[in-house]
């Protein structure tokens, strides 16, 4: 494992140079800031004032992610797809309502546009395309739920792929969340 350190430059404007460096003496990331600070992430994404702080706050909720992403269940995998195809059916579900609520009639009775049906071509598929001519029509036809649960579950993948995506993302973010304290 790797040795990193923090330290701190004074510079001439009244700001000091924050630099985390490893054991080769590369510089891995910096600040310059007028505020002190004792310790910060290895990626320079959190700085802290004291060591309490450490672990607390956006930085914890990063850290209590990782350890997360590394228990992968299926039970857990098959709650994910669930809250997913929840909120697709809430959110698809908002937008028609507000759609409704603040379109006149005309305007939903308005034929749909070249671009509009291009669109529905690509992504829908040529019968749905022929089918809707008003706008109220194309609304609904691209707040299609098995549609949108179709394309979420291609990109969650199959329980398999979905773990090792976590495990890879957290792996990736552990080593940047380390902390280095200041030298002195």
């Amino acid at each position: 494992m790797n040795t990193y350190k923090l330290t701190a430059t004074a510079l001439k404007n009244g700001k000091t140079l924050y630099q985390v460096i490893n054991e080769n003496g590369e510089v891995i990331s910096k600040r310059t800031s007028t505020r002190k600070y004792v310790a910060c992430t290895i990626d320079g994404s959190y700085y802290f004032g004291r060591l309490d702080l450490i672990g607390k706050g956006d930085h914890g909720k990063v850290l209590a992610n990782i350890q997360d992403c590394k228990v992968n269940t299926l039970e857990k995998y098959e709650a994910e797809v669930k809250r997913n195809i929840r909120e697709i059916r809430y959110a698809n579900k908002a937008h028609l309502d507000t759609f409704r609520r603040f379109s006149t009639e005309e305007q939903m009775n308005e034929p749909i546009s070249d671009s509009q049906r291009d669109l529905l071509i690509k992504f829908y598929g040529q019968e749905v395309a022929d089918s809707v001519h008003t706008e109220w029509e194309y609304q609904v036809a691209t707040c299609n739920d098995e549609h949108d649960i179709r394309n979420m579950m291609e990109r969650l993948g199959d329980y398999e792929t979905w773990k090792k995506d976590r495990e890879d993302w957290a792996a990736s973010r552990e080593e940047g969340m380390r902390v280095a304290y200041l030298a002195n």
